[in-house]
Order: structure tokens, then sequence, then C-alpha cells
């Protein structure tokens, strides 16, 4: 999964504020679009933030949204990112900054912080809009000695009024799935298999080159015959995150096209955060085509170095293609759960999937 053009619907959204605290909730399970942490306590809210026609937040005339007379929830600002990252930190994630600046700019709408009376930032949660019916949670993060206070589930609700009304997805690790199920979410078809290798020039040495596929750099490839493969593979149409995130200047990509038709037959994206690279996604007709644009990142990259990629568990030809790359590892298993039923995906052309990560635990 990832992320697309924030379209917000003709009416402005509100938030409205929280009720008297619940029950106290069990510990805090993780959520993984990255990971992150969630309080288990939920609470309503009142308004104090809008999203206008245009796309645009605005301010309404009544006060931040307010848990209780020590900590807020507010919707976060870019002054807020060196904070954020001290807190990502703090609770052991290796965050890479420039990433994270760069989803807060794509998409600032559904990110939200919580804020004690003080100043101090304690909660983080980062949203984005795939498509107009489908948002990604991506993270959800409370400091330590602030759970079980409601804010996690605070964060969740008010990212989920932010993405209007659109189906709310995300990869969860396999401890957190029953707390998620008892919360109507539902695991989805694509659980994936988080694996690392060594992206080396070595393994690819004995790939013929095909004259009937021509590979490029993606920004040399027209723009709407890469969204049109993209949709087509994904069932839907995310032109903003593939323009602003996937095929972002700093990212390796590449685009394998029909030396004839000059259709497209797959592309591949590598983005580089924390020490390693992350294959965010490989798209292919073919493992002929997947390895070619595999070979063809890691001349691009010219040395051996751990990358990270999320295969889709159903995937046998994936499973299969990154097995004979150098050094494959097995991380863990993450099941994409959403409130409502996502759209029809070509799973047979899916060899890893994308996501908005910019940060590692």
């Amino acid at each position: 999964m990832s992320v697309h053009t924030l379209q917000v619907p003709s009416q402005s959204l509100h938030l409205r504020s929280p009720s008297p605290p619940a029950v106290a909730g069990r510990p805090s399970p993780q959520l993984n679009g990255a990971f992150a942490a969630i309080d288990s306590r939920s609470r309503s809210s009142r308004p104090g933030r809008q999203i206008s026609a245009s796309g645009r937040t605005t301010t309404s005339s009544t006060q931040p949204l307010t848990l209780s007379t020590v900590c807020q929830i507010r919707p976060m600002m870019s002054s807020d990112l060196p904070a954020v990252a001290d807190l990502m930190r703090d609770e052991g994630w290796n965050v890479d900054f420039d990433n994270m600046a760069a989803v807060f700019e794509m998409q600032p709408l559904a990110q939200f912080v919580a804020q004690t009376m003080t100043g101090r930032i304690v909660g983080h949660c980062s949203s984005v809009c795939l498509d107009d019916s489908v948002g990604m949670l991506s993270y959800i993060l409370v400091r330590r000695q602030n759970q079980k206070q409601g804010l996690g589930s605070q964060l969740m609700k008010v990212a989920k009024e932010a993405l209007g009304g659109r189906i709310m997805a995300f990869f969860s690790v396999e401890d957190a799935v029953p707390f998620y199920k008892s919360r109507n979410f539902e695991t989805r078809r694509f659980s994936a298999l988080v694996r690392d290798f060594s992206l080396d020039p070595r393994d690819f040495a004995d790939i013929e080159v095909d004259e009937k596929v021509t590979v490029m750099r993606a920004r040399d490839v027209d723009f709407d015959k890469l969204n049109e493969y993209d949709s087509a593979v994904q069932g839907m149409d995310r032109a903003e995150y593939l323009k602003k995130w996937i095929l972002r200047p700093s990212n390796v990509a590449f685009a394998a096209l029909d030396s004839d038709s000059g259709d497209v037959l797959g592309y591949v994206s590598l983005s580089f955060f924390s020490g390693r690279w992350d294959v965010n996604p490989l798209y292919a007709d073919s493992d002929d085509v997947a390895m070619r644009l595999l070979k063809q990142a890691s001349q691009e990259v010219s040395e051996s170095i751990r990358v990270f990629a999320r295969i889709p568990a159903d995937s046998v030809k994936g499973i299969k293609l990154f097995s004979r790359l150098r050094d494959t590892k097995h991380h863990r298993v993450l099941y994409l759960m959403s409130d409502k039923p996502l759209p029809n995906s070509s799973s047979d052309k899916i060899y890893s999937l994308s996501t908005v990560c910019y940060g590692l635990k």
C-alpha cells in the first residue's frame, strides 16, 4: 500500500472535543505502516480544526482539541518536525529526518501531535491519502510515560476523521491483530514478509539483456504512462503519492518499457534512509522484468548494501525471486488491516509493496 492525492470532500471536516476519560485500557499494541504504539482507550472530539473544500487546513474560533488540562491534540506544523524526530528517537526509532519532512510536506492535513501545556510533544500521528477512497495510517506513537491516557486512541480518531470518510488501512504486527479486530478492523489479502538482503551487482551478472525490453530512469518516462500502470496494479489512482514520494528525485527509480510499443512493463523505486535502501515498490509483468529492474538499480547503487523488501505473503514468485539474492534474511510478518474492504490489486505483478516509512525500530 502507499499514498496519493488529497482531494477533500466538498464539506468542511470538523474535529470535536474529547469526552471524559474511559476506563483504562490494556498496554499499547504496535501498528506498522511503519510501526506505532497506540493506547486502547477512545474518546469523542469537538470542533477545532477544519479541512476546507480546497484541501487546506483552517482554524476555527474554538480551542484546540483538549484531552485534559495538561495535554491537547492539535494539527502538526513544520516547526514540530525536530521535536517529533526527538520523540521517535527517544522511543527507540531510527528516524530519517529528510524523509519525515518529505512526508509532511506531501500531505500535512492528516498529521497531528499530542502536546502538554508546557509545550512538550508527547505523541505523534501520521496519515496519508492513497486516493479518494483509501487512506493509510503510517505512525501512531505516544511517549512511554504518557501512555494509558487515551492519547493514542485520540490520535487515531482525529486522523480517521481528517481522512474524510476514506477507508483506513495500516500494517500491524501479529500480536496486535486481535486488538484491532476487536475494534472492527479486519486483516486483508496482503500480509507482508519483511526481508532484507544485499543488493549486489554480482547477483545479476548472468542476466541477459532482452532487446524487447528497455530500462530507463523513471523520470525520463511519460508520467501518465507510469501512473496508468501503477493504477492498474494498485486498483486506485495515487498520482500525487507516485510523483512526490515514490519518484522523488532522491530515490533510485527505473521503469521497464516494451521496446516496440513503449508500454510500461514494470518499475522499481529504492529510497534510502537510516543506512539502508528500501524497495518501495517493485512492480513487474514478469520475473525477467523484475530482475532487469533490480539489476539496473544495483548498478546505480554500485555497492553491496542492505536492502529491505515487503513481499506479499501469497506471492510465490516474489518469494522465490528475492530468495535468489545475496544473504536474504527474514525479519517479520506484517498484516494489512482496514476498517472496510480495499480495492482489488493485481497481486501477480507485486514483488515488493510500497509504504510510507521514515523510521525503523
